[in-house]
């Protein structure tokens, strides 16, 4: 609800009802054809388009995006257009944030220590859980949380080494004190969610059993903090990087590094697999993304950052920003997988189409200081991003009002 002047009662001005926008499409009926029998998987286009002669056509029609939900359709994962900007009172930081898995609802872990809950449709706030630290004189900053694959247990990371296990009501089910030696900056979950392998200060690489809450090894290897962590899809490699300029492949079944690429000329800020392809993508404070073949551990395509432009009254202002415009998060695409948007420390979105190696668009100035985080939604149609600045905005299409 919005306050709109109205007429005077009492001496007092009242107020008017007014909508509050909201976009969406139909997130239930998403959720119900993608589990019906004669979905199939589409690694190049859209396994939600029902038949023409499914039940559910009619009404895809109806409410489906114009410009998104197309086949093998690259510019579906670029969105432009800023649809909300939220903050909390009192205003934090922003440190890490996944959708839901049904996409109702946004999960927003701040430097203060708390998860935030957001509404998808609406932008309202929906309910803020603390993480029980009772020996702690202040809650510690989160800095990554994820899902586990089967959609029922979130895991998240702090500042004091920690790792926590919240249920599908965001209730913390078992707080593993100790984990780490210093912060744990990124961690990641196997394919078969019955182990997680994290890092951070220390350079060391471990492997956390999450049926027994116990650790199962420590793979060393890394000279300097450990940045990003990011477990195939399918296999149990483990692709990390780290401060130390280099990049590291594992393999948890015999808890070894098996290869060591120099990446990057400085920190390796990103590292993750392609969710298509044997393909690897990096990217590093020298303001490159690189393409890299498992097979050959050798890279395929090289891209430059580009500068970010700056308006002459407002220069001076973030000038200790202006130097670096390096990637520091990246989100691929849940349909066209080869789509991936970038966030920047200066506070760009970029979007790159990892086939052909091209920028397909790019928002400036984006948030006014470093994204964090980025991620989409299980739909594809809206982005998230997590700024220092204290906004946590929402980006569409041009069609994503409704």
């Amino acid at each position: 609800m919005k306050p709109r002047d109205g007429p005077q009662l009492d001496g007092k001005k009242t107020q008017e009802h007014v909508d509050r926008d909201y976009f969406g499409y139909r997130c239930a009926m998403i959720r119900g054809h993608r589990s019906l029998p004669h979905t199939r998987y589409c690694p190049f286009g859209n396994p939600l388009i029902p038949s023409a002669t499914h039940p559910l056509a009619k009404y895809y029609e109806k409410y489906r995006n114009p410009h998104m939900f197309t086949r093998s359709s690259p510019m579906d994962g670029v969105l432009l257009r800023l649809a909300h900007a939220s903050r909390t009172k009192p205003p934090d930081i922003w440190q890490a944030i996944r959708w839901a898995p049904r996409g109702m609802n946004l999960v927003a872990g701040t430097f203060g220590g708390e998860l935030y809950l957001w509404k998808d449709s609406t932008f309202n706030f929906d309910m803020k859980s603390l993480p029980s630290y009772a020996d702690c004189e202040r809650s510690p900053p989160i800095y990554h949380i994820e899902w586990t694959h089967d959609k029922r247990y979130l895991l998240s990371a702090d500042d004091a080494g920690r790792i926590v296990l919240n249920n599908e009501l965001y209730k913390e089910v078992w707080l593993l004190k100790n984990a780490h030696q210093g912060a744990i900056r990124s961690f990641s979950i196997s394919p078969t969610d019955e182990c997680v392998a994290y890092g951070g200060a220390g350079g060391h690489v471990r492997l956390l059993n999450l049926k027994t809450g116990k650790k199962e090894g420590s793979m060393p290897g890394h000279r300097d903090e450990v940045r990003k962590i990011f477990w195939h899809h399918s296999s149990s490699l483990v692709v990390s990087g780290s401060k130390d300029e280099s990049m590291k492949l594992w393999d948890t079944r015999i808890q070894r590094c098996i290869a060591n690429l120099l990446a990057h000329k400085g920190s390796v800020e990103v590292a993750a697999f392609v969710p298509v392809g044997n393909k690897i993508v990096s990217a590093g404070v020298d303001m490159k993304v690189k393409l890299w073949d498992i097979r050959t551990l050798k890279v395929i395509k090289t891209l430059e950052v580009p500068e970010t432009s700056y308006d002459y009254l407002n220069r001076s202002r973030y000038r200790q920003f202006s130097e670096s415009n390096h990637i520091t998060c990246i989100s691929f695409h849940p349909f066209c997988q080869n789509v991936c948007a970038c966030g920047t420390h200066s506070g760009d979105i970029l979007y790159y189409d990892l086939f052909s190696g091209t920028e397909l668009g790019r928002v400036r100035r984006a948030h006014r200081l470093a994204i964090w985080d980025v991620d989409y939604h299980p739909a594809g149609y809206v982005l998230a991003t997590a700024s220092k600045d204290k906004d946590l905005r929402f980006w569409s299409s041009k069609y994503g009002l409704m």
